[in-house]
């Protein structure tokens, strides 16, 4: 997105990787890896970057979107969930934690049993890309 200036990888990015890379910050599962580990070092490079390569483009790119951009990110991750859904279950892991909630304490804890809170953290996703959608709007008038 930095390098090729998409407008399509802007949007996608903008929604969910700032949404996702908000909620990976807050409540990271590291799990035995702390500081000064490799591993958490990384954990926040890169997620951290997702978010600041995100705003970054928000503020000097002229994009524009509408609220069918939304929808389309909405919808894109929702696909990739069922991809990762099958990845998960055929390899025994927990990719965006769809087969069970993380160890450690995180939102999820808040939203219900399996597979409910899934149900509550997609109603969860799409207020989040609003607001972001909202404050996108607001700043870029």
């Amino acid at each position: 997105m930095l390098v090729t200036k998409s407008r399509k990888l802007f949007v996608f990015l903008f929604f969910a990787g700032i949404g996702s890379s908000i909620q990976a910050l807050a409540t990271p599962d590291l799990g035995m890896f702390s500081f000064p580990h490799i591993r958490y070092i990384l954990f926040f490079i890169s997620h951290g970057s997702v978010f600041l390569s995100c705003l970054l483009m928000a503020v000097i790119g002229t994009y524009r979107m509408g609220q069918r951009s939304l929808w389309v990110t909405v919808l894109l991750v929702n696909v990739y969930g069922v991809c990762i859904f099958l990845i998960d279950r055929w390899l025994g892991a927990n990719y965006m934690y769809l087969t069970k909630k993380p160890g450690g304490s995180s939102l999820l804890d808040v939203l219900g049993p399996w597979p409910w809170y899934i149900v509550s953290a997609e109603a969860i996703t799409i207020a989040s890309f609003f607001i972001l959608y909202w404050l996108y709007r607001i700043f870029k008038k």
